[in-house]
């Protein structure tokens, strides 16, 4: 990304967001190419820096964030200060500095995101601190606060997280030219194949959060709540095509049946992380899509 700062291209500086080093290049007058490298706790002497014009701190308040760290050289009437932000670098009111660039690597907030969804799946909210979260990131744990307002913040942001691969996989159920009933039972089946590929040691993220989270945190709760209903949204309009062409009983409603195989298929998922094996899945749909099979469908 680069973003023009001034009438003059003979500059840039380069963020690398992952180890917080600024590097600045500028051509001086005599065409010559200078550059400069910091990393985010870098004190700079003024007797280090030999074109002190360069580059100006530009207060956090001007940059339209409130999360920013400094770095700041010894003055010395030296202009020579940087101002770290989410995603804005301010310097060069003087001459030469024409364009910044962010370096092309994930984000400090991409990386705990990442991370953090990670450890949270495997450790549980309660049980995993922002430390542990900071340290899976590899990033400092004051960065967390740049992006995230508490732990609480950040757990929902990581369901958000988990439930763009959930959104994924509800493509199955509208899969064209397969029946609905095979719709449902390859998604089930997809959902099985995941518990079994990470040995049922993890299981669902979301079934997780609302098993420990649910009396704790109205914020999570609520999150959970909206998540789940999308998601036995999707399986309910599939079980509604599946009632259209006869192979499953109409004597319930799509809404019960639907929510019916979420709610077996979270509890089975449970069974399984602590029996450590996949017999709860297998009995799940044994009997859930024998249960939902029309009479004329089974005759």
């Amino acid at each position: 990304m680069s973003v023009p700062y001034s009438d003059h291209e003979n500059g840039s500086v380069l963020l690398d967001p992952i180890d917080n080093e600024m590097r600045f290049e500028w051509m001086d007058s005599n065409r010559r190419r200078n550059l400069f490298s910091l990393t985010r706790h870098s004190r700079i002497r003024a007797n280090q820096v030999k074109h002190r014009e360069q580059l100006v701190m530009i207060p956090p308040s001007l940059c339209g964030s409130k999360h920013a760290d400094t770095v700041l050289g010894d003055r010395n009437n030296v202009p020579f200060c940087f101002v770290f932000l989410r995603a804005t670098i301010a310097l060069d009111i003087f001459k030469t500095t024409g364009h910044f660039h962010f370096m092309p690597r994930a984000s400090v907030k991409e990386q705990i995101v990442v991370a953090g969804l990670r450890t949270l799946h495997q450790k549980g909210y309660n049980a995993c601190s922002i430390q542990d979260i900071t340290e899976a990131a590899r990033v400092p744990k004051g960065s967390f606060y740049n992006h995230f307002e508490s732990k609480e913040d950040f757990a929902i942001d990581a369901l958000n997280r988990y439930w763009e691969k959930v959104e994924d996989s509800l493509r199955l159920l509208a899969e064209a030219g397969a029946p609905p009933l095979t719709r449902l039972n390859r998604y089930f089946r997809h959902l099985n194949d995941i518990a079994r590929e990470n040995q049922y040691q993890t299981g669902c993220f979301v079934g997780n959060m609302s098993a420990e989270m649910s009396d704790q945190s109205l914020p999570i709760r609520e999150k959970l709540a909206s998540l789940l209903k999308v998601w036995s949204g999707a399986i309910e309009t599939c079980v509604r095509e599946a009632q259209s062409d006869g192979s499953v009983r109409l004597d319930i409603d799509a809404r019960s049946l639907a929510a019916f195989l979420l709610n077996s298929w979270e509890g089975a998922m449970m069974r399984a992380k602590v029996d450590k094996s996949h017999a709860p899945l297998e009995d799940f749909e044994k009997v859930a899509f024998t249960s939902l099979a029309s009479a004329t469908a089974t005759s």
